[in-house]
């Protein structure tokens, strides 16, 4: 050791054997300490009592006697002259849980020494009493706590951003990951094709870590596989509360519960099992170390984008992330794994080769040592909104510019960029909302000509917009690029123009389009240092409508990985109808009244599922109503498991559309070999051509499509959906993520 050793006091308010993250995050970091040749203390409340015991590891533990618990905190009375009669270099204490945080900053303060707070999580709220107690505490100790602390340690950088409690103390912010200990000897441990395994305390502190949310996604996973096994180990209050949840749903053969697992067990269950599963479902979640843990015996991880491992996990495809709470992309996710071994195995044995490198316990001590000692750590600037996307409509309002919005900025979040999408407040509420790792912020707007007028747009950019920001702008609609090319010229910051279609197809403002085009669009445009279009012919039109002089680039949308796991059955029963399927928005953009009027004709050979919602959807409904047509049923919007569902069992996907610039449904049919019927217009036909079966938009042309595709082998069919599949298996968003990041640096260096 060639440093000068550090008298470090940590105050957790427990410490192991408790059992926890933090109580975890405390002992395998002091190991390391000491192991450098660093003096650690440890003082904590004496839960589970351990009186005989004051040193473990090389690490000094002076536990005191509480009085009680509120809030899953417990109040040690002797906290404060214990704290005082000790001699240290600095003091790391941690939250979420308040008491010993607040006594070592106020200690801190008296010895004038240096405090490090590690925020783990936000403070658990509850209910009743317990909500009363965090909403006071953050509005006043924890602001006291911070202002004292030197610096402060998130285990992710998305949580600056999940957290309003830390956006105004973000100079002080550093992020640091937590660290995993090897993993022992597994060579005889054989992996059980079907089981899975979920850790974790199982009280209502820890209720956020989704075991709920995942026990009722094995409803319809047992349908599949009646062998599934999923392990849970942990305990808790809420053990027979999980009991009887999965009793009641029939699963009390495929959930086993092994209450507190020791140590020393857990590399078995981690090596046998098929996947590891933490579905956490808020915020709360802090790094999710054991997801990990799991990863170090080559075992592949389904989790949230919540958990700071998230990040990992999907830049190494070590696992699939799927949202919060939302139990049929979890169900489809644990599907995909268990159908797939191979590509399963492959997962884990990317997470085991990288995460024994980049977590060690070593390595993570001594980034926090630099924080000891004040020297330059890990910047947060990651954590400052740099990727501004701005789009007029974003999720839950309907549309293929929304979806496309979203993904991109889903992708940007999971490979750690730190993204902010601001958008209009149509289809939802005003506010601010953390979605997937997303921060999105919905200002109050009115809609008109089918353009959202976003009041707040100008100051909200001149706010938060600075000159090393990035902002994507999305055109499809008015007002936003007038907006953001008078914030760039006051604010001096660049922006990327992606045009999702053409202005003279999607605007309803007639006889003003050229003069809007002249004196308002073709200025944005100009101005931009980037232009994003889906097509070359939307190349020249930007070349030489706009004269626009700079980099235009040919960017496509992504696909999403779900969509090219879905497990299709090709062989059409010929005895029965022709089953078809449209996805989309119900606008007269996508021509569904003269679908309808074909499938009229075809009568008894052909039926249609129609998924979504849109203004055209009562029109439609009227047609079907007046025409008496049994052989079209509308399903409203839908989930995507439920959709995924549609294209397995599909013979094909149709698109009337009267003009398209790149359907986002079409790609993912492609990614599902579905076959796929389509008109021809820009969007369509440069994708099926070759590929499909392509026809005009008139009824009687539709219905001929139809009969044609009807009338093709299974041999046919399967040669035109392996070509789509090829083609559309270079736009997984995987690969063009980093052909936005990368557009992004060279914009702005």
């Amino acid at each position: 050791m060639t440093h000068k050793p550090l008298k470090i006091l940590q105050t957790p308010v427990r410490f192991y054997p408790a059992i926890g993250g933090v109580e975890k995050y405390v002992l395998e970091l002091s190991k390391s300490l000491v192991k450098d040749g660093h003096e650690v203390t440890v003082v904590c409340a004496n839960e589970p009592p351990e009186n005989h015991r004051t040193g473990i590891f090389g690490i000094n533990i002076i536990r005191l006697p509480y009085i009680r618990k509120i809030a899953n905190t417990n109040i040690t009375t002797r906290l404060l002259p214990t704290l005082l009669r000790q001699d240290f270099d600095v003091i790391h204490t941690h939250i979420p849980t308040p008491w010993s945080a607040d006594w070592s900053a106020l200690v801190s303060l008296i010895k004038r020494k240096p405090l490090i707070v590690t925020y783990h999580n936000d403070l658990i709220k509850g209910g009743g009493f317990e909500a009363l107690i965090a909403k006071a505490y953050n509005a006043t100790f924890l602001r006291l706590l911070f202002r004292r602390a030197s610096k402060i340690i998130i285990t992710q950088s998305r949580y600056l951003g999940y957290s309003k409690h830390l956006r105004k103390y973000e100079n002080k912010v550093v992020t640091i990951p937590l660290g995993i200990t090897k993993p022992l000897p597994t060579k005889d441990i054989k992996r059980k094709p079907y089981q899975l395994f979920f850790l974790s305390v199982l009280d209502r502190h820890h209720e956020y870590k989704g075991l709920d949310v995942l026990i009722k996604s094995l409803v319809e996973v047992r349908k599949q596989y009646p062998e599934v096994h999923l392990i849970v180990g942990g305990k808790g209050e809420l053990v027979t509360k999980y009991k009887k949840l999965a009793k009641s749903l029939g699963l009390s053969r495929n959930v086993e519960f092994l209450g507190y697992v020791p140590e020393d067990e857990l590399p078995k269950l981690y090596a046998s099992s098929a996947a590891f599963v933490l579905p956490s479902t808020n915020n709360l979640e802090g790094f999710g170390i054991v997801a990990l843990e799991a990863l170090t015996y080559a075992t592949p991880v389904v989790t949230t984008d919540l958990a700071g491992s998230s990040e990992f996990i999907k830049k190494n495809d070590a696992g699939l992330i799927v949202s919060p709470s939302d139990i049929s992309a979890l169900t489809e996710a644990i599907l995909t794994l268990l159908a797939n071994p191979s590509k399963t195995a492959a997962m884990g044995a990317r997470g085991a080769n990288v995460v024994n490198q980049e977590f060690s316990w070593d390595k993570i001590a001594a980034q926090v040592v630099d924080i000891y000692k004040n020297k330059p750590a890990v910047s947060s600037k990651k954590e400052l909104p740099k990727i501004i996307q701005v789009s007029a409509y974003y999720p839950p309002h309907l549309g293929g510019q929304e979806n496309a919005v979203h993904d991109l900025a889903t992708q940007l979040a999971v490979v750690g960029e730190n993204v902010e999408v601001v958008t209009s407040d149509l289809g939802s509420t005003p506010g601010v909302t953390f979605e997937s790792g997303v921060r999105v912020t919905r200002l109050k707007s009115l809609e008109k000509a089918h353009t959202a007028i976003i009041w707040d747009l100008l100051p909200w950019l001149l706010r938060h917009a600075k000159k090393d920001s990035i902002v994507h702008l999305h055109i499809g609609q008015a007002y936003t690029p007038e907006v953001v090319w008078l914030a760039s010229k006051i604010k001096g910051f660049k922006y990327i123009a992606h045009m999702h279609i053409e202005p003279v197809q999607s605007s309803s403002a007639g006889m003003f389009l050229p003069i809007y085009k002249k004196l308002f669009l073709k200025r944005s445009i100009r101005a931009a240092s980037v232009v994003v279009v889906l097509n070359d012919r939307h190349k020249r039109i930007i070349e030489q409508d706009y004269d626009y002089v700079r980099k235009v680039l040919i960017m496509s949308n992504g696909v999403d990985e779900p969509y090219f796991n879905v497990n299709r059955k090709i062989n059409r029963d010929l005895k029965h109808p022709l089953r078809l399927l449209f996805v989309g928005r119900l606008s007269p953009q996508k021509n569904l009244p003269n679908l309808v009027k074909a499938l009229a004709q075809l009568k008894e050979k052909a039926q249609l599922d129609i998924v979504g919602d849109g203004e055209d959807r009562v029109e439609i409904e009227r047609m079907l109503q007046a025409m008496k047509l049994k052989n079209v049923m509308m399903h409203g919007k839908l989930e995507r498991a439920q959709i995924l569902e549609f294209y397995r069992t599909c013979d094909a996907l149709i698109l009337p559309s009267l003009y398209e610039a790149q359907p986002l449904v079409l790609l993912e049919a492609m990614a599902a070999k579905v076959p796929v019927i389509g008109t021809k217009v820009l969007g369509i036909e440069e994708h099926i051509k070759n590929i499909g079966i392509l026809v005009e938009s008139n009824p009687k042309a539709l219905e001929k499509g139809i009969t044609v595709f009807s009338k093709l082998s299974s041999r046919q069919v399967t040669e035109m959906t392996q070509k789509g599949f090829e083609k559309v298996s270079q736009l997984k968003w995987s690969k063009l993520v980093k052909k936005y990041i990368a557009t992004y640096e060279k914009v702005n260096p």
